[in-house]
């Protein structure tokens, strides 16, 4: 499982447009990684790294995962627990989800 401290913008930029699996038992659902956006930053002594979200679409329209931490599974990256908040439809009506880092 990837130590979610040690993630950056730059761990996810080259993997826009990929999917992030959740196999769960209750549902499966595939999110792609459409956008990551630094957000503002201040000086901070207890800063780890710059902030920034990211953001993803569903592929099912039939559920929405309301927010919380995700078990998902990506080709590369492996495993990583990703904390997601429904945000809004897509004109198709899959979902759109945000994560935020700070």
């Amino acid at each position: 499982m990837i130590d979610l401290s040690t993630l950056i913008l730059d761990s996810f930029t080259p993997h826009i447009g990929t999917a992030f699996v959740l196999e769960h038992s209750e549902a499966e659902e595939t999110f792609t990684l459409v956008e990551v956006t630094a957000l503002p930053s201040h000086d901070h002594p207890m800063k780890k790294r710059d902030p920034f979200s990211l953001f993803f679409h569903g592929k099912r329209t039939d559920i929405q995962f309301n927010q919380q931490i995700l078990p998902l599974k990506h080709e590369a990256m492996g495993e990583i627990e990703i904390f997601l908040v429904p945000i809004g439809r897509n004109d198709d009506g899959t979902i759109r989800y945000q994560a935020v880092f700070n």
